[in-house]
């Protein structure tokens, strides 16, 4: 943008804010302008794509960086953009619908979509279970558990993370099965879980803790979707319980 451009520019951004004074309406605040202007260049481009940085911003409209900062907030309140400290702004990708019904796995659910995703096994240990767990899995207080972490990435871009719950007794070794291959369906047939079911599925939403925000690259205002879910085999049989969050920009809950 010219000197001359810039000038007329913020010119015509006062007169907004001035003219207001004289229809009685709210005023359109600068940051809001700013906001609005790159709404519309966002749109015309490819989700993904890195965008200024916050002071090349501050430097091409000609206002500080706490307005530029105002304008960014906003955008991505409204999941338009996601913020990566430390890489920078980028246009926001779109938000993969995730269908909770009993049989569809998430997996399932992107391949259907036409997408592929890929699971990281963060690892794993052994507790007793507390009385939710014990509920949820039909086990006595105290009884141990098998805990296994996990990451769901979809075209290299973290998407959730899991925490899954495994009675030990009948799932000894789960974990090691898990570390070599994250897929839960995998480990659950080579256990003798031929099938399995979704009982049912809680959904909440929360903020993340400092580490979830690291290992799905947001910040702590971001919002998580959270799903509870209660696994069954074929006779009824809990076999896992389990969180799954996701980030609340990047993943549509649809029930059916």
């Amino acid at each position: 943008m010219t000197p001359s451009n810039e000038n007329s520019w913020r010119g015509s951004m006062s007169q907004v804010s001035i003219a207001d004074r004289h229809t009685g309406r709210r005023k359109t605040l600068l940051w809001e302008q700013i906001a609005e202007l790159l709404r519309r260049e966002i749109e015309l481009r490819e989700p993904g794509t890195q965008l200024d940085t916050e002071l090349e911003l501050a430097a091409r409209f000609g206002v500080s960086r706490f307005t530029v900062r105002q304008a960014l907030a906003d955008l991505e309140r409204r999941g338009l953009v996601r913020i990566q400290h430390g890489r920078g702004l980028f246009v926001a990708e779109q938000a993969i619908p995730f269908v909770l019904d009993g049989r569809m796995r998430f997996s399932d659910n992107l391949k259907r979509l036409g997408l592929s995703s890929t699971r990281k096994f963060l690892g794993s240990w052994h507790e007793p279970a507390d009385a939710i767990a014990a509920l949820a899995l039909d086990i006595e207080e105290g009884d141990e558990v098998v805990v296994v972490r996990a990451m769901a990435f979809v075209a290299n871009r973290p998407i959730g993370l899991t925490r899954d719950l495994y009675p030990a007794e009948r799932f000894s070794g789960i974990e090691d099965l898990l570390s070599d291959n994250p897929s839960p369906t995998a480990a659950l047939t080579q256990l003798g879980v031929e099938d399995y079911r979704r009982k049912n599925t809680r959904i909440s939403s929360r903020m993340p803790d400092q580490e979830e925000a690291d290992l799905l690259g947001i910040t702590r205002t971001r919002p998580l979707l959270e799903t509870t879910k209660i696994d069954v085999d074929v006779s009824g049989q809990p076999i896992a319980w389990g969180v799954s969050s996701f980030p609340a920009d990047r993943v549509h809950i649809v029930v059916e």
